[in-house]
């Protein structure tokens, strides 16, 4: 977590659009496998409005909601998952 964390940060310093999309996705998901599920969820959905907002590329918010659905399968919220799978793949025909 520590280490995803860091990578975060940098990838925002640097200004790296891509970095930071799968810097967020590796803390995200990281953050749920170790049981702070809230967290890593926040990191993933703040990632995807941060993208939706402009400051990322189309890629970057269809990457971002396939993070959120997967994640949510890994969690066993079948209702969010089929919610952000079916976003990312909507998006990704665009």
């Amino acid at each position: 977590i520590d280490v995803a964390d860091e990578s975060l940060a940098l990838f925002r310093s640097i200004g790296d659009i891509f970095g930071q999309s799968q810097g967020a996705g590796m803390l995200g998901r990281s953050l749920v496998t170790a049981g702070r599920v809230d967290d890593g969820l926040r990191v993933l959905r703040h990632s995807l409005e941060q993208f939706n907002s402009g400051e990322g590329f189309h890629e970057q918010v269809v990457a971002v909601a396939a993070m959120l659905g997967l994640t949510a399968i890994q969690i066993g919220d079948v209702d969010e998952a089929q919610e952000w799978l079916a976003a990312s793949d909507e998006d990704s025909d665009d």
